[in-house]
């Protein structure tokens, strides 16, 4: 049976490209809730584009227009996990 590919681990240097429109949240969560936060995502369609920054520290980065950004951070805070906004 071939080994399951777990990635490197290593950060990834996700930016917005520059749209005026583009909006980028960088948040912390518990590791085992990516992949729940990432179903929850896809079940709002549009609402953001999720980009796993650093899979072991939990670490996401979202990409979202700034007309959804006020929904994206109300989904947010309602999850049943805590979420910590981080600033660069």
């Amino acid at each position: 049976m071939a080994k399951r590919y777990r990635g490197q681990g290593g950060v990834s240097t996700v930016r917005p490209g520059g749209h005026p429109e583009e909006v980028f949240l960088k948040i912390k969560i518990a590791p085992g809730s990516i992949r729940y936060l990432k179903n929850i995502l896809e079940g709002y369609e549009h609402l953001a584009f999720m980009v796993p920054l650093n899979g072991r520290e939990g670490i996401v980065a979202l990409h979202t227009t700034s007309s959804l950004k006020n929904n994206l951070i109300a989904v947010l805070e309602n999850l049943p996990f805590p979420v910590v906004f981080l600033y660069d």
